[in-house]
């Protein structure tokens, strides 16, 4: 005899809620299954079985001493996700409130500085996991910081956080790795900003030349030229112009990178590199014009690799800065 859809949804409701509807007869509830315990456990990727309980199926997050959360690195997780913890990390100056899980087995790890006094680390941690990748969050004492850039390479998954030189120092210890801050290279260089004419004819190319000496005597060094010229000028090069005086509108060009080398630079050697000034303004009108000068690169000793794990620490930041003048007429 058939059954109506009706019918059988009543009857489901009545053994969910023990409640005698038309027909059915209630039945006392199941005994209450024991709640596991809490603990915060790696998300697998993917769900259990709707008809299976929900239990741990890997070790809790170990505790702080102080009761928190021990200092690790630990990923973000939805809110709400079974087993996770709230925690406020920072996000740059700004208090976020996240949910987190187990605490991540870190396979490598870089660390190094990114500016020249050493006031701005950057930690790139990589582990394994399941995709998709996502943001982490960093435990160092009593200080968490939200990752500031995630993603996935040939070595695994992994998330990229920026750091004070305490909170280096002591992801350093913890993570056993060196902290690598720059030193510096290739103070002994200079650079010297030139034309080729003292006068130019209106539409006629201005082009500055820029000349890097290394003193003989000084270490050998290499420097990164490129890395800024896929667009429509170098980027390397900044100029100010004025004409009579008076500030030109400076023209707007935006760059996407590209493609960059590292000559070399040996004791007593030379090296040129030059731009047209036309691509920073308007030079067609007549009149006398001074010229602020701006070169920036990287410098690296000689025979080192400063993108090799061992060698982050190996480059510095240098600008070479000048002034010219010329006329057109």
């Amino acid at each position: 005899m058939a059954v109506s859809r009706a019918l059988k949804a009543n009857i489901r409701w009545c053994s969910v809620l023990t409640l005698v509807l038309v027909g059915c007869k209630s039945s006392p509830p199941p005994a209450a299954l024991p709640s596991p315990p809490e603990t915060l456990v790696a998300d697998s990727g993917s769900a259990p079985p709707s008809d299976a309980p929900s239990v741990p199926t890997t070790p809790p997050l170990p505790p702080s001493s102080d009761g928190g959360v021990a200092d690790g690195l630990y990923r973000v997780v939805p809110a709400g996700h079974m087993g996770s913890k709230s925690v406020t990390a920072m996000r740059g100056a700004s208090p976020t409130l996240v949910d987190i899980t187990s605490r991540i087995h870190v396979d490598r790890a870089l660390l190094f500085a990114e500016d020249n006094g050493n006031t701005r680390f950057q930690l790139m941690a990589w582990y394994k996991g399941k995709p998709p990748e996502g943001e982490g969050v960093l435990v160092v004492g009593s200080e968490i910081v939200m990752s500031s850039g995630y993603g996935s390479d040939s070595n695994g998954l992994d998330m990229d956080f920026s750091l004070t030189p305490a909170q280096a120092t002591a992801v350093a210890a913890l993570l056993k790795t060196p902290r690598q801050d720059r030193h510096l290279v290739g103070d002994l260089v200079t650079g010297s900003f030139a034309l080729s004419a003292k006068s130019y004819r209106p539409g006629q190319s201005v082009d500055i030349a820029l000349t890097l000496t290394n003193p003989a005597g000084a270490p050998p060094i290499k420097y990164t030229q490129g890395g800024r010229n896929r667009g429509p000028r170098d980027n390397q090069f900044s100029f100010t112009i004025r004409r009579n005086g008076t500030a030109l509108a400076p023209v707007q060009a935006m760059d996407f990178g590209g493609l960059s080398s590292m000559p070399d630079l040996s004791p007593g050697g030379t090296a040129a590199i030059s731009a047209p000034l036309k691509s920073w303004g308007d030079l067609s009108l007549p009149g006398h014009y001074e010229v602020d000068c701006r070169w920036e690169t990287t410098l690296s000793p000689a025979g080192i690799d400063p993108y090799d794990d061992l060698h982050r620490g190996a480059i510095w930041d240098r600008a070479f800065d000048g002034m010219v003048a010329f006329d057109v007429r």
